[in-house]
Order: C-alpha cells, then structure tokens, then sequence
C-alpha cells in the first residue's frame, strides 16, 4: 500500500513538472484577469429623432462577443415610455462563501447571503449598440454609459434617437439629450408685495400626454418650496406646470433668482433641467423703483443684450436702496463688455455693502475683475487685509474658492512665487477642490512662472530646462517643448524619461517622424528601466506602465508594419504594460456590516467602477478594442474603438490607420468623420477638421458634440456669427445649461 501510495506521488510530481514547462513556454495572457467576462443589466431609452416620443417596441441588442444576436439575454425591447433593459458584458463578478463569515453568522446567515464575499467591477464605459424599429433608420454605433451603479451591477445609457426612413439624416446616440426641458419660468406677478399671491409657472417640453412621471419643484428663498403641478397641454409636446406660493406677511424686502427644476423622470433629462427667474418682494415706492430697473436690466441681459443691461445697473447700483448683489451684477456684466473700471468699482461697491462677516465669500468677483484689469498688487493691498483675525484652518468656511484663487494668481503675477505655492497647496488640501474652476489655469500659470524662475537662475541646467519643457508640453506648446528638451539633452543625454518627452512632444508637432524615429527607442529603454528597476522592483506608478505600454504599442506596429515575426511578443507586452497600470488606477468601493450580536448582516461586496484618470479609462478602451478586433477582425466597431482610444491618447497617426481600416468595413459610418475631425485638431488643421465636421453634421445634425467643436474653430477665426449659429443649433437640440 505503501509503495503504491509512493508511486502515485511520483506520477503526480512528474504530471506537475511537466505541466510547469508547458505553461512556463507559453506565455500568460496578460487580459486573462482585466477583461470583462460577466453580464449585468443596461437601462436605456429609444426616441424619435424629430418629435422627441419615446419609441416603443424597438428591438435593442447589445454587441455580445462581436455579434448582434437575434435572441438571448443581451436583446431587449422597449416599452410605452422608451425604456428597455439588455443584459450585456460590462465587468466581471465574483461571489464566494467565505469559511470565518459563516462561523459568524450561521445558518440564517449563510441562507441570507451575509456569508459572501461578492466583487462588483465595472470596466466598461461604452457598449456597441444596435437598436431595429420598422419604419425607421437603424441605428448601430457605441453608446457611452451616463452613470455606472457597480453595486447593482448596471449601467445606465445615453439615449439613442432614431430617424425615420426617407430622411437624409441619421440616428444617433445622443449624449446629453434630453426629452424632458425647462424652456422657460415665469412668475405673476414678478415684483410682489408682503401677503400676496404669487403664481409661479414653468413650460416644459416633454412627450405625450403622460406627466405623471415628471416632478417639477420651485426652490425660493422668499415664497418656499413648493412642488409645481401640470396644468394643460399644446400639442406641439409642450406642457406647462404651475403653483401658487403666499408671500408671507412679516417678509422683508428681497430679490432672488427662483429656480425650478426637473426633480425627478421616467423619461431622460438633459442639460435644460432647471430655469430661473427673478423676484422681487418690496415694501416702499422708493424699493419699487429699483425693482422696475432690476426688471429691465435682467430682461436686457437674458436677451444677450449685456451693452443696454449696463446703463441700467449702474443707475440702480446709484439708488440708496442698491444691494451688494445688484453691485456685484453690475461688475459681471462690466467683465463681459471688457469694462474693467466699471467692474472693479462695482466689486469693491459690493464688499463694503456686505457685512463684514460674509466679505470673503464675494471677494472672489471682486479679485477676478482687478486681475482681468491687471492690476493683481490691489488684489494683495485691499483683499490680504480681509483676513486678519481669520484662523487658517477656518479658511476653506469663511471665503468662496473665487478668494483663494484670486490671491494665489496674484501673488504669482507679482513674483512672490512662495506665497502662491503655499496658497495653491492649502487649496488643493481643502475638500472638493480637485475639480474647482479656474484652480487648473492657477496650476499652470504657477508652474510655468516657477520654471521660468528657475530658468532664469540656472539657464545651463540640464534638468531645470527638461523641467521646464514638460511644462510646455502641459500647456499644448509642442513645438517650444521639442526646443527645450533638446537642450537639455545636449547637456545630459541620460536624463530619464527624457527621450520619452521628446518623443511625445515631436508626435504633436507635423513634420517630426525622422526626429520621432531618432528617440524612440532610447525612450522605450527608459520607460522599460523604469518599470522594472532591478528583478526584485515594479513601479507602483500608473504612468510609468501608461508610458511604456503606448511605447511598445507603437514599437508593435511598427513591426507588423515590416512583417516581423516579433511583432506578435512586442503586443503581448504592450498588452501587459497597459494592464499593470490599470491595475493601480481603479476606485473602489467596500460595503461590510458587523452586528455582534447578529453577525454579518449582508455580503461583504467590493465594487469597483470607473477610473483615477482620464488616460486608464483610455488604456482599458484601447485593450478592450484590441481584444475584439483579435477575436473578431472584421468587426468595424472594434476598430472603431481602437482608434477613439489612439486618438484620446494623442497617437494621432496610429489612430488614423485605425480610422482608415473602419472605412473600409463600413464606408458609410458617419462617426469616422467626427474621429477624422479631433485627429485633424491634434494635427493642427483646423481647416481640415472644419471641412469634416460640415459633413458630418449634413448627415447627423444631431451629434453631440459636432456643432460645440465648431464653433470653438469660428471663434478662433474670428467668425462669431458662424459660430453663434453652431452654438443655436447646438441648443436647439440638447438645450443650454
């Protein structure tokens, strides 16, 4: 028995050792743990392209393993308001019964399901739809994910509208789009005094007649909260909802901009969810008076009509009874007409009418305009000295992010660069300032005087001039950066990453292939250097496995480009770089409840969704695309979404192979324009990029984002009428926020 026992081990050894070789000869799949593998649930909604009304009973598949299946858990059907649900690869999930939580939690537990560990990661962001309704264009195309809810396992999408049969236009997916707007609030009357009725009323466009779904609530400092109710309807789609509100009668005299907002849908919301309106509460004639001219100027200044606002305001800013907001009004809309003296003395006005308490929260405007007057040492000498008294850690509740950036910029105008990286790393410590508007301009404008300091001072510097050229590269100044890092590595050829900045940087600028060819490969050593120092070290930094992955993504095609037989190995390490990295830029969420007395009260769940940086979500797509188009070479979505991913990336002529291999298996595709266009702008012809967009919006003059990019290339043309037309047939579609 025993030498049985002895010969089985051997055997078992023996299977095992070989069974080693053969896995260490082939390599590992390096998406084998990254790639989604399991279905969850998309919710979305199908409209009619001209009239807004949800469609229903369209057929809507999800793309599953490249193909559109006629049947299956990833074909779905809209019902009466649009909506349909499709089961669809999105993530990988994963439950296990773990041993210690059932000990803790017992049977009951273990059938209840708080002995599980359960991992929720949703990977993608985009799914390849394909939506069939008689009578009506198909729609086949990407449509991007609006909101990811990991712990449930699904996605919501943006809705896709279709046109009919026989129209020159087609369907879209339309990001943004809503089916229900606030197009317009009134209030009756508008200036009103203590103890009367005031009717507050909102029109709406929504589809069909069915308004129950939507909920509609006034929001005001002076009459209350108060939910709005239908009240008739025009068949155009429009609907208009209304309420009485009582001012109460011990109400002080007030202007506010009331607002009402869509609270809740059954349909899709877009950008126009809410709409404002002024009113007035006053108690003398004198109070009547201002509120007459508040009228007027606000009607002027909604109609665009900023110049005739102005003479307005400042007569009421003239009256004794003028507030710190009709002030600060009046320095907004100086900014806008370039009239800075009339901003600045409005500002200021509107400080010394708030009470000495709330100064900082509206020193903001007043920093903004003296710095748009260039004059930042008065930002120092009148708004520094608000401060006194102020306990740092008090800072981020006294004053409004406007204040600190304001003094942050200004210090770094005058030179005191010590001062404005002090104030710039408080603020970005505070709470909710990652995303704060305008902290990014400081950023920049803040590094590059910091490198042009040190320039200055050290202008023989191999690292300070390589320093100072990545700062140009932030900045979008290509060509400046090419000079400054070629600099620097005449001076010190072993800079690190150096030949890889160079090599990005001559990417942007057209002409440079010969000068990309002449660094690439020195950047690729660095960049594998600095992935994997010694064989005991991996870099925990994303960037570093981001920057060696596009480099020998690049290096990859390269070779398939010359028919070498290394080109397959180069991908599978592309593969693996981009993987390593997206391994440490993902967020997390982890849910666990304990009761001592209970146990576990539900599954421990990990979920996971979305990613730390715009650049991972871009590597996944890029992975995500390269793994269908391995397994499904012909499939034009595939490579469709390789090429978005190059181009969001700045590989503009790797992206364009990828573009030209989509045409040619679907020529018709019109979203290969709207590419074509953003890889023309990282190329810097615009007029190539507005050619394409012309076309494209001839065939979609629904796209989301065609008429917005075009207009941003008439205004830097100086052509502003074209570009307000863009703008208007932008709204006329999606709204204005």
């Amino acid at each position: 028995m025993r030498a049985l026992s002895v010969r089985v081990l051997l055997v078992f050894l023996l299977v095992t050792h070989v069974t080693s070789l053969t896995l260490a000869e082939q390599a590992p799949d390096p998406l084998q743990d990254l790639m989604p593998n399991s279905y969850g649930n998309a919710f979305g909604r199908v409209y009619d392209a001209g009239t807004g009304i949800p469609i229903a009973d369209a057929t809507v598949i999800m793309q599953d393993h490249g193909d559109f299946p006629g049947t299956g858990q990833t074909v779905g059907r809209t019902d009466q308001s649009g909506r349909y649900r499709c089961g669809a690869i999105i993530g990988r999930y994963r439950s296990k019964v773990d041993v210690g939580r059932v000990l803790l939690s017992g049977l009951a537990g273990l059938l209840a399901g708080s002995a599980k560990k359960q991992t929720k990661d949703v990977m993608v962001t985009e799914i390849p739809v394909r939506v069939v309704k008689e009578g009506y264009q198909t729609f086949e195309g990407v449509v991007p994910c609006k909101l990811i809810t990991a712990e449930r396992f699904e996605m919501d999408m943006e809705p896709v509208l279709m046109t009919k049969v026989g129209n020159p236009t087609s369907s879209t997916a339309a990001t943004g789009w809503g089916a229900v707007r606030v197009l317009s609030v009134s209030c009756d009357p508008s200036v009103a005094r203590p103890g009367t009725s005031v009717t507050v009323s909102a029109q709406l466009q929504a589809p069909r007649g069915d308004v129950a779904p939507i909920s509609v609530v006034c929001t005001s400092k002076l009459l209350g909260r108060g939910q709005l109710s239908p009240m008739n309807r025009r068949a155009e789609g429009l609907v208009t909802y209304a309420a009485a509100f009582t001012v109460p009668e011990k109400a002080r005299s007030g202007t506010e901009l009331l607002q009402v907002a869509v609270t809740s849908s059954a349909y899709d919301v877009g950008a126009q969810a809410s709409g404002r309106m002024l009113f007035q509460v006053v108690t003398n004639l004198e109070e009547r008076k201002a509120a007459a001219l508040r009228a007027k100027a606000y009607a002027a200044e909604q109609a665009g009509r900023n110049a005739e606002a102005a003479p307005m305001l400042k007569d009421l800013c003239a009256l004794p009874v003028a507030s710190a907001e009709d002030c600060g009004w009046l320095g907004r809309i100086g900014e806008l007409l370039h009239d800075y003296p009339t901003a600045t003395e409005a500002w200021k006005k509107a400080i010394e009418l708030t009470p000495q308490k709330d100064r900082l929260s509206i020193a903001g405007g007043y920093a903004g305009a003296l710095l748009l007057a260039q004059q930042p040492t008065t930002v120092i000498s009148d708004l520094v000295p608000l401060l006194a008294g102020i306990r740092k850690s008090d800072y981020p509740k006294r004053m409004g992010p406007g204040f600190a950036i304001g003094v942050a910029t200004a210090y770094v105008r005058t030179g005191d660069l010590a001062k404005a990286d002090e104030w710039y790393k408080d603020i970005v410590s505070w709470k909710g300032t990652s995303n704060l508007q305008g902290l990014a301009g400081l950023s920049q404008e803040l590094r590059l005087m910091q490198a042009q300091t040190k320039l200055a001072a050290s202008p023989n510097d191999a690292q300070v001039l390589l320093d100072y050229g990545r700062v140009l590269m932030d900045m979008g100044r290509w060509g400046e950066a090419v000079d400054e890092i070629n600099k620097a590595l005449s001076l010190n050829s072993g800079l690190r990453t150096a030949r890889w900045d160079l090599a990005y940087a001559l990417l942007h600028v057209q002409g440079a292939d010969q000068r990309v060819e002449e660094n690439f490969e020195a950047a690729l050593a660095e960049a594998e250097h600095d992935s994997q120092p010694d064989a005991k070290t991996r870099s925990k930094d994303f960037f570093v496995w981001h920057r060696l992955g596009l480099l020998l993504y690049r290096k990859a095609c390269r070779q398939q480009g010359v028919s070498d037989l290394q080109a397959t190995e180069t991908l599978r390490k592309s593969k693996a770089a981009l993987a390593e990295g997206l391994k440490l830029a993902r967020y997390t969420k982890k849910t666990d409840a304990y009761n001592p007395w209970s146990g576990y009260t539900g599954p421990q769940v990990r979920a996971t969704a979305g990613w730390e940086y715009p650049e991972a979500e871009s590597d996944f797509a890029l992975l995500a695309g390269l793994q269908a188009v391995t397994d499904h070479p012909g499939d034009y979505l595939a490579h469709f979404r390789v090429a978005s991913a190059l181009a969001e990336l700045g590989q503009a002529d790797l992206a364009e192979a990828a573009i030209t291999r989509t045409a040619e298996l679907q020529p018709g595709f019109a979203e290969i324009k709207y590419a074509a266009s953003r890889l023309a702008l990282q190329k810097r012809d615009s007029e190539s990029a507005k050619r394409l967009l012309q076309e494209l919006l001839q065939s979609n003059p629904r796209h989301p984002q065609a008429n917005l990019n075009l207009a941003k290339l008439y205004t830097e043309d100086g052509d502003m009428p074209a570009a307000a037309a863009c703008l208007a047939k932008h709204a006329q579609c999606y709204g204005t926020p």
